[in-house]
């Protein structure tokens, strides 16, 4: 069998991830951010569901810091309390 040389077709790609993909809209944040985790839910178990609770844990926060301070997942997930920093202007 012949040895294809694929050195043609293969390059450095040194393009920023961040920049290969679409950002959300504003209306899809307003959309994200209408729903019951932000605006209230049932409860603990029932995140999804409206009701009267909002509940500040990961799963308030790390979405609310990724829109906001355009950190991955992982990143925000291994944040600790030294590396947040209150700027009052």
């Amino acid at each position: 069998m012949t040895q294809i040389d694929w050195s043609p077709f293969v390059y450095d790609d040194d393009r920023d991830e961040r920049d290969l993909r679409d950002p959300y809209t504003v209306e899809q944040g307003r959309e994200i951010f209408q729903l019951p985790v932000w605006t209230g839910c049932a409860g603990l178990k029932e995140r999804m569901i409206a009701g009267n609770h909002v509940i500040h844990d990961s799963g308030y926060w790390v979405l609310l810091l990724a829109w906001c301070c355009g950190l991955r997942r992982e990143e925000i997930c291994k944040l600790m309390i030294d590396d947040i920093m209150v700027i009052c202007a």
